[in-house]
């Protein structure tokens, strides 16, 4: 009888044991240790590409009961609850774990730094920041900074099949908008612009994007506002290997790689990149054919071809409280711009060449000095060459020849020396200053430029922070002095305000900008049998007010994200300069007086468990300066709305997402030559684009497809009418027509 008693027991606790193996969790906010109800739950095995899925429950807490997982003893957990960061890790099998998740606002990719103190939430920053997310780049296919500025509101993209892609933003032309990476401005502009698609995006981490002038911080070429490229600085492994290709139907062949090595304390980074675009015109089959080189008129391309490399090396190395980084990038670009075949035998075809090149250095240290005092310090080298060669080419044998007439060959070289220092004293939680100072130098040389150029720029600049009413109420007044050897350099003050209550904030700011001649527009020599533009060394810099105020709404209930934001501006230009007649056969660039843009938009974000919703609609006016002497509208306005969808499904690693901008037509008035004035118009015309990314192999490799300008856009209508001008008009090149994408990335960690 005993032994029968023993032998239940021993049965009893054998076949319990594998059901009490079992993992519990319990799912709480970092900050605040609330439970995080409905918290969705992915597990699995280590090695199993299977996944499961399981909710918490009101106190936050949730139980895995696997019996294939008790043999393994480990368990992989992926937890999520929206408007938090997401939790990957390995769980020994069976145990009792506490998960916190940190809000969202606290993750990395939500800090800001441009013309910040420290690392800044969004949340608490004075200004109204946008970030682009690596994840939104890669869910977009995103090769160049042109790729991403296409889908954000307030920007239209500007495109040239020879000067690239430009930009303007609040209704204000490219060369009002400064463009940097890691806070060193981008310099090369033709006709004012920098070309977008020469900004690779391979080692971004983030794109901060601020509407307004920042230049107490950054001084010149921020009239309209800053975008900072933030390249990527952290890792989590001590070995890490990408490799991606992406391909497009339209002829496109792009790959790169990188690698990125823990040494000591210290860090190497190397990265190659090779972008190729065959050219394509509409006439070209939906995917792209190999064969003969044609010499016919089909020859003449409506896109050029484009052909880049790049090369990067990034060292870092900690040094007692700081940390210190040396980047190198290295940018070679060909562009070709064949002709039609010359008659009257067509043998022969007149060819340019554009080469450039962009050999960019920077060093940068920051760090704590004490408690109380940071600093952050970078100094930069920027080379960039523009070369122009006209070949004719006999089309029998392919043989060119240079063309020797002027005009035909053309180098620029611009380079640039600066460096920046920043210093942050925090008295206490409510009370920080800042003050530092920035200097640069510029050169210039060319065959359109009658002897080598150069300009210097000194400033000091100071601003202070003050936190008020339990910090519900931020103040910060900010000051900059400038010296510049070429022309008289503007006092420059600002003041931005935020106040915070409850779900409300409230932002308001003034500002004032200013943007520097350039060297071209100051010393421009270009007079040949076709052309007569000569550089004007008495310009002065344009200034600006800028006045923008937004209010935003955000809530967060049952895993669900609701945002809602109003934002208005208005910008005033002062002594703007453009090119114009000054008598009857030379031009020059000229201060014309006065140039305004105000504009609203309404944006709204919804989170929910799997999906995202965002959407912007913008009116923006632009001031018609004939309106000053002719009979016109005093503003030209123009509709925007930008809206994107993502959808993920964790169990299965995909995610998809949907990208959408309208453009609205853009009105205008002009003179003809007996100087009536009659309306212009660019019509509106609408971009979609789709991908669908699928990750595999523990998130190793990344597969995405998907499909760009649906509505198949390629040309739009710039008509004009009214006088002596009747409707009709030419056609503006904006994209290639619709075309298909496919990308793989490989990452290997260890």
């Amino acid at each position: 009888m005993l032994n029968r008693l023993v032998f239940s027991f021993l049965s009893a606790v054998v076949l319990a044991a594998p059901l009490s193996a079992q993992v519990s969790l319990h799912i709480l906010d970092a900050e605040s240790g609330a439970p995080l109800p409905n918290a969705h739950i992915l597990y699995s095995g280590i090695y199993a590409n299977k996944k499961k899925a399981v909710l918490t429950d009101v106190d936050g807490k949730a139980v895995i009961s696997d019996s294939s997982l008790a043999k393994l003893q480990k368990v992989a957990v992926s937890v999520s609850y929206i408007g938090y960061g997401k939790v990957n890790d390995t769980l020994a099998y069976p145990g009792d774990y506490t998960i916190e998740l940190n809000p969202e606002s606290q993750l990395l990719n939500e800090f800001v730094v441009t013309g910040q103190y420290g690392k800044e939430s969004t949340e608490k920053t004075v200004h109204n920041v946008r970030i682009v997310t690596r994840e939104k780049m890669e869910k977009m296919a995103a090769v160049t900074l042109k790729d991403v500025l296409e889908n954000e509101p307030n920007i239209r993209i500007s495109k040239d099949p020879v000067l690239g892609s430009g930009l303007s933003m609040q209704g204000i032309s490219g060369q009002n908008v400064n463009i940097m990476i890691d806070g060193v401005p981008i310099i090369g502009r033709q006709d004012g612009n920098i070309d977008l698609s020469q900004i690779n995006l391979e080692n971004i981490e983030r794109i901060e994007i601020v509407e307004g002038p920042l230049s107490v911080n950054y001084g010149t070429n921020a009239l309209a506002g800053t975008i900072n490229l933030i390249t990527k600085k952290e890792y989590q492994n001590n070995t890490e290997i990408n490799i991606n290709s992406q391909v497009e139907s339209i002829g496109t062949f792009n790959a790169s790689a990188q690698v990125s090595q823990k040494i000591g304390k210290g860090r190497i980074s190397l990265t190659g990149r090779r972008n190729y675009f065959d050219g394509w015109s509409k006439e070209d089959p939906v995917m792209p054919e190999t064969g003969e080189i044609k010499a016919d008129a089909g020859r003449v391309q409506s896109w050029n071809p484009r052909e880049q490399y790049i090369g990067n090396v990034a060292v870092q190395y900690p040094i007692g409280n700081f940390n210190l980084r040396v980047n190198s990038q290295y940018f070679d670009e060909e562009i070709i711009n064949k002709g039609m075949p010359r008659k009257p035998y067509n043998e022969t075809a007149f060819d340019d060449f554009y080469y450039t090149t962009r050999f960019d250095n920077s060093i940068a240290l920051n760090g704590e000095i004490s408690d109380k005092l940071s600093l952050k310090w970078i100094s930069a080298l920027n080379i960039y060459k523009r070369q122009k060669n006209t070949y004719v080419t006999d089309l029998t044998t392919l043989d060119k020849e240079l063309v020797a007439s002027p005009g035909s060959q053309d180098t620029s070289t611009f380079n640039a020396v600066m460096s920046r220092g920043t210093f942050t004293y925090s008295q206490n939680q409510n009370l920080s200053f800042q003050g530092g100072f920035d200097a640069r130098q510029e050169w210039a040389t060319g065959q359109r430029f009658e002897d080598a150029e150069q300009m210097g720029d000194y400033a000091v600049f100071a601003s202070s922070q003050i936190h008020l009413l339990n910090s519900e109420l931020t103040l910060r007044p900010g000051l900059r002095y400038s010296y510049n050897t070429a022309y008289e350099s503007p006092v420059t003050p600002s003041v931005n305000a935020r106040y915070s209550s409850g779900k409300f904030t409230y932002r308001g700011s003034y500002a004032r900008g200013f943007r520097a001649p350039s060297l071209k527009e100051l010393y421009f020599y270009f007079v040949d049998i076709n052309h007569n533009i000569v550089g004007n060394d008495d310009l002065k810099a344009e200034r600006s007010h800028n006045f923008a105020s937004s209010a935003s709404y955000k809530t967060l209930w049952d895993q669900k994200i609701l945002q809602l934001k109003a934002k208005g501006f208005y910008n005033l230009i002062e002594e703007r300069i453009t090119l114009a007649n000054v008598n009857s056969i030379e031009y020059s660039y000229v201060n014309v007086g006065e140039y305004k843009t105000h504009g609203l938009n309404f944006s709204g974000s919804l989170m929910l468990e799997h999906w995202k919703f965002n959407g912007t609609v913008s009116l923006i006016g632009q001031y018609n300066q004939l309106s000053e002497e002719y009979e016109a509208d005093e503003y030209n306005y123009y509709p925007e709305f930008t809206g994107n969808t993502q959808y993920t499904i964790p169990k299965w690693d995909l995610s998809l997402a949907l990208f959408y901008k309208y453009n609205g037509a853009m009105q205008g008035v002009a003179l003809d030559e007996n100087d009536n004035v009659y309306q212009t118009e660019i019509k509106s015309y609408s971009m979609l684009d789709f991908m669908l990314t699928k990750k595999l192999w523990e998130n190793r490799i990344t597969i995405g497809v998907g499909a760009q300008n649906i509505f198949d856009v390629d040309n739009i209508a710039a008509t004009s009418s009214g006088g002596a001008h009747s409707t009709g008009g030419n056609a503006m090149q904006v994209s290639t027509g619709r075309y298909y994408v496919g990308n793989i990335k490989i990452n290997i960690s260890k």
